[in-house]
């Protein structure tokens, strides 16, 4: 039963809403730079095609944000909403982690304060009945 465990020294950032012009839609710029980083780093450190087949998976996404001085809030209510940043490492993960997020069936995603700015991503087929 595989783990696997990925660090990404990055802002957290939420999934922007797709574009829409008169010649299509897109994704925008920095969405699809944060989607690349995430891509990038999960084929250094996480490995391509992890798990065989189509099997049922949990995500856990660990969003840390530096602490502002001053503050007292033990944790970070602060944009991006955690819901976005799930999203937007679902999406980079397509196809890469899994085959398809629809694959993910117990998902989560905290936000806390750290020394540093980082997303880290584990992604298990442990998945409890």
């Amino acid at each position: 039963m595989p783990t696997f465990i990925v660090s990404i020294p990055m802002k957290p950032i939420g999934k922007a809403r797709p574009r829409v012009t008169t010649h299509g839609a897109y994704t925008p710029g920095r969405t699809k730079a944060a989607e690349d980083t995430i891509a990038k780093y999960w084929m250094q450190f996480g490995g391509a095609a992890c798990f065989v087949g189509e099997p049922p998976l949990k995500m856990l996404v660990e969003a840390f944000f530096v602490r502002p001085k001053g503050t007292k809030r033990i944790f970070p209510t602060v944009k991006p909403d955690a819901d976005n940043i799930l999203k937007l490492v679902e999406d980079a993960l397509n196809g890469l982690a899994y085959l398809d997020d629809k694959q993910l069936v117990d998902v989560r995603c905290t936000k806390r304060y750290a020394n540093m700015e980082c997303l880290k991503i584990t992604v298990t087929d442990e998945v409890l009945a």
